[in-house]
């Protein structure tokens, strides 16, 4: 459901887009489709360099922050005149779509009342991606090869497969296969944990019991939207020595060999087609199931114990939000429901972002509900307490437009993750604690529903 999504950002000028800068480098950095909209000072103010509130300068140059955005952006339109605004309004969302980025638009305040032709509208953008067929076809060509020749196919699966909306290719590819798949830890559930071609999470020294061993019979990788970062790789411990196939989202890397101008999407449409014909299925390695895992102490609850029991609590349709920290690293060995979906952003890990995203998704989900698009459907975030700190204002949004996401917070008393890293100092990795429980009631009108609970151990 998430690869349908995009999302649109408005700001006012200078304090307002430099405040979302951040955000914006990461969904620059995690490959995610935001149109950033910014409101500027009128177009003979800028021309003037007037001094208005928000400037930094006595002097001003109002377009400033404009270019300090340039390099977390894949295009820009400044709307000075209403004779190109709707093609370049068009043009930039293009560039959104095609290469799953963030894009600006910025509107001079005296530019929003100029008229446009309405008929404008009934003309769709074309998303299109550009197949460049004679590059695509050695491609394609060259991957049929080593399928040939490979006598253990597997496929690994990361996020840039969700970033660029290419979830049901893969899927339809892994169906037609029938060879054994891996997935990298931002990667999870794009291939269902229950899919029966699923081996498990591969990260080497934070694998999946069994994964690491089994991955190592494949003889060759076709490695799908890998992010070969950090936090992604186990620490860099995951090292893929088998001969490999690398999709890209705009190129394929072949025995060595880079094939550029070759489309992800396009290309796996094609694969979906002519791997079959050359490729018998696998066996597909059956490791044994994990046990429930029972928590190490009764008086408290242990990271051993509580993810197992909090994917039990998830169901078909689920949209879980796993925050920068314990929960990203907790959730992803767990299996999900079928159905359900997981979000994270374990690269660029900005801590509390999962919050506000949580909200956004509430807000798509209730509106495609109400449309018809989309059945109703549970929003889970899962955070810990160092991330909800940081961004927990946007309760009082959730509360102000009736929304009712399901929201867990670990009280870890700190940062755990900065613990493990740094040798936990106490100093260093505590805050003063938040009473969490009282918190959601401070955005509450009297008479609002909000159900709270705390729990303090396992049983």
């Amino acid at each position: 459901m998430q690869e349908r999504f995009l999302e649109s950002k408005s700001d006012l000028f200078f304090a307002g887009e430099l405040s979302a800068l951040s955000a914006i480098s990461g969904s620059f950095a995690e490959q995610v489709k935001v149109i950033h909209i910014v409101g500027q000072t009128a177009r003979q103010q800028q021309e003037k360099r007037l001094v208005i509130h928000h400037c930094n300068d006595i002097n001003p140059d109002h377009k400033v922050y404009e270019r300090m955005s340039e390099p977390v952006r894949v295009a820009a339109a400044e709307l000075w005149h209403s004779g190109n605004a709707p093609a370049e309004i068009d043009r930039v969302i293009r560039e959104c779509f095609v290469r799953s980025r963030p894009v600006y638009i910025f509107f001079p305040s005296d530019v929003v009342d100029l008229q446009v032709p309405s008929s404008l509208l009934q003309k769709k953008i074309d998303l299109s991606l550009p197949i460049y067929s004679a590059a695509q076809d050695n491609a394609v060509s060259a991957i049929v090869k080593r399928f040939s020749e490979a006598q253990n196919p597997s496929i690994f699966v990361d996020a840039l497969v969700l970033r660029h909306g290419v979830v049901e290719e893969v899927r339809e590819l892994v169906d037609a296969l029938k060879i054994p798949v891996y997935y990298a830890m931002m990667g999870k559930h794009i291939v269902e944990d229950a899919h029966k071609c699923m081996v498990g999470l591969y990260n080497v020294v934070i694998s999946s019991p069994g994964v690491a061993e089994a991955f190592q019979t494949s003889d060759l990788v076709l490695v799908l939207g890998n992010v070969p970062s950090d936090t992604n790789t186990g620490g860099f411990t995951r090292r893929i020595s088998q001969a490999q196939i690398d999709v890209r989202p705009f190129e394929v890397m072949v025995d060595g060999k880079l094939h550029q101008g070759t489309y992800m999407k396009p290309l796996l449409a094609e694969l979906v087609r002519t791997l079959p014909k050359v490729r018998k299925p696998s066996v597909i390695p059956k490791l044994s199931a994990a046990s429930e895992t029972k928590s190490s102490r009764q008086d408290i609850i242990t990271q051993d114990w509580v993810w197992g029991r909090l994917a039990q609590f998830f169901e078909p349709g689920d949209v879980v939000f796993g925050d920068t920290g314990t929960c990203t690293f907790g959730l992803h060995g767990e299996s999900f429901t079928p159905g359900s979906h997981f979000v994270t952003q374990t690269f660029y890990g900005s801590i509390g972002w999962a919050t506000p995203a949580a909200l956004g998704s509430e807000l798509a989900i209730v509106d495609g509900a109400k449309l018809g698009q989309i059945d109703h459907k549970r929003t889970i975030l899962i955070t810990g307490d160092g991330s909800f700190a940081s961004t927990m204002q946007e309760v009082g949004t959730m509360v102000k437009n009736n929304l009712a996401p399901i929201i867990f917070i670990i009280n870890n008393d700190g940062y755990t993750v900065e613990r493990v890293i740094h040798g936990g100092t106490p100093t260093i990795q505590r805050y003063q604690q938040t009473r969490f429980r009282s918190n959601p009631s401070r955005f509450l009108a009297p008479g609002s529903p909000c159900q709270l609970s705390q729990m303090h151990h396992s049983d």
